[in-house]
C-alpha cells in the first residue's frame, strides 16, 4: 500500500543585515525575480477564470497550508466563483462540514477527522485554517479522502480491497471532482504533490493527469515547495525543493512568490528538484505548471498539535479502525482505543517532523548547478 509519510519544513530565516551594495548573489538570481510574481492574486486570477487548480504540497508542512488559506481568503474577497476539494478531508462529509459551518467546534472538527483512514499525517491543527476559512467565505468543500479502512477480523480478499483502495485514490478522487466540476467555475484542489504532478512515482495516472484528460486543459498543476528529503536532521533542516533556491528567494519578499516553470530562467529547472523527480522527468515542467514559494511563517512546521481534549470527542469504533489500519498493514504497535495514547503518539511524532528547510548559502552556486542542461 501506499506509505503515509509525513514530510515537513520551513520555519526561521535569516538575512544580511549589512546595507548596500547588496551582496553579490543578487545579480545571480535576478532573473529569476522578474520572472516571478505575488502568488496569491496570480492564483486567484486562475480561479476567475474558471480553471482547476490543483495546489501540489507537502504533507505535514503548516506553512504550505498557510498559501492554500490565504488564497482562499483573497479569492473569496474578490468575489472570485470556487469551489474547495481537500484529498485531507474525508468524502462523504458533508454532514460533519454542514455542522461545523453553522458553529465551529473542537468536537466538531474532532468528528470531521474522525472520518479519516488514518490520523495522519500530523497536522491537524493547520488543515483547520483552510477549510475554517472557506466554510466561513460560504465557499463549498468537497473532501476527497475515500475510507480505505479495514474491518475487524479481516480475510485477505478484504485485506486486498483495503490496499486496492489506497493505489486507485488518484482515479477515484478524478472521478469524484469530474461529477461535481461546473463549467467556467474555479475549482481549488489541495493535494499532494505527486497526485498533483503530470506523471508520479506510482505506475498508475496521477489525479491531475486524469482530470486534464477529462477536462482538456483546464488544469493548472502547481507545485508548493518544501521540503524533499527525510525527516530534518538537525539544526541544517532538510534538503529543499530545487536545493532550496525558491526559499532563498523568498527571504526577504513579504508574499508567497509564484513562477510559470516555462518561463526562462524557471524553465531550466530539473525533475530532480523534487524527490524521485528526475527518474519521472528531466525538466520539472513536464511534472508541474507553475511553482510556489510560500512566505516564511513562524511556528512549528507541523502546525498547532491539537490538544489532548480533542481526541476524546473521536469515537471508539474509529479508534479500534485505526487500530487495525497500523497493526494489519502498517506493521504499528497497538494503541488501543484510549484518546490519551493516541494523542500522546501522534503528537511525538509529529514534533520529530519539525524543523526548518535548509536554504543555500552559497546561491549563485545553486543557480550554476540548476541552470545546467538537464541530464536525459
Amino acid at each position: 500500500m501506499r506509505q503515509f509519510l509525513s514530510i515537513a519544513i520551513i520555519g526561521a530565516f535569516s538575512t544580511s543585515c549589512t546595507p548596500a551594495p547588496p551582496p553579490p548573489a543578487v545579480d545571480c538570481v535576478a532573473a529569476w525575480r522578474q520572472s516571478s510574481q505575488p502568488a496569491i492574486p496570480a492564483l486567484a486570477e486562475h480561479l476567475r477564470q474558471g480553471r482547476v487548480v490543483i495546489l501540489g504540497e507537502h504533507h505535514g508542512d503548516a506553512h504550505e497550508l498557510g498559501v492554500l488559506t490565504r488564497l482562499i481568503a483573497h479569492a473569496a474577497s474578490a468575489g472570485v466563483p470556487f469551489d474547495l476539494a481537500m484529498e485531507l478531508v474525508p468524502e462523504h462529509a458533508d454532514a460533519e462540514l454542514g455542522a461545523l459551518q453553522t458553529s465551529w467546534t473542537e468536537a466538531g472538527w474532532a468528528r470531521l477527522i474522525a472520518r479519516r483512514t488514518f490520523p495522519e499525517p500530523f497536522q491537524h491543527g493547520a488543515l483547520a485554517d483552510p477549510v475554517r476559512t472557506a466554510l466561513g467565505a460560504g465557499v463549498p468543500v468537497i473532501g476527497l479522502a475515500p475510507d480505505c479502512g479495514i474491518p475487524a477480523d479481516p480475510t485477505d480478499a478484504q485485506l486486498d480491497l483495503a490496499i486496492e483502495c489506497f493505489s486507485t485514490r488518484d482515479a477515484h478522487m478524478a472521478a469524484a471532482l469530474v461529477d461535481r466540476r461546473t463549467p467556467g467555475r474555479g475549482m481549488l484542489i489541495s493535494a499532494g504533490l505527486w497526485h498533483g504532478a503530470q506523471r508520479r512515482p506510482q505506475a498508475d495516472p496521477s489525479l491531475a493527469a486524469l482530470l486534464e484528460a477529462a477536462l482538456k486543459d483546464d488544469v493548472l498543476q502547481v507545485l508548493i515547495s518544501g521540503a524533499e528529503g527525510p525527516d530534518p536532521a538537525g539544526p541544517a533542516g532538510a534538503p529543499g525543493t530545487c536545493l532550496g533556491l525558491p526559499a532563498w528567494l523568498q527571504n526577504d519578499a513579504d508574499h508567497d512568490i509564484f513562477a510559470m516553470l516555462n518561463t526562462p530562467p524557471w524553465s531550466s529547472l530539473p525533475g530532480s528538484c523534487v524527490a524521485d523527480g528526475h527518474g519521472l522527468s528531466p525538466r520539472l515542467s513536464d511534472l508541474f505548471d507553475a511553482i510556489v514559494a510560500p512566505a516564511p511563517t513562524t511556528g512549528p512546521r507541523m502546525g498547532p498539535l491539537l490538544p489532548d481534549t480533542t481526541w476524546t470527542h473521536v469515537p471508539t469504533a474509529r479508534f479500534a479502525a485505526w487500530d487495525r489500519l497500523q497493526t494489519t498493514l502498517m506493521g504499528r504497535p497497538s494503541l488501543g482505543t484510549d484518546p490519551a495514547a493516541w494523542a500522546k503518539d501522534l503528537n511525538a511524532r509529529a514534533a520529530k517532523r519539525d524543523g526548518d528547510i535548509a536554504r543555500p548559502t552559497d546561491v549563485c552556486a545553486v543557480v550554476e548547478r540548476l541552470s545546467a542542461p538537464p541530464v536525459p
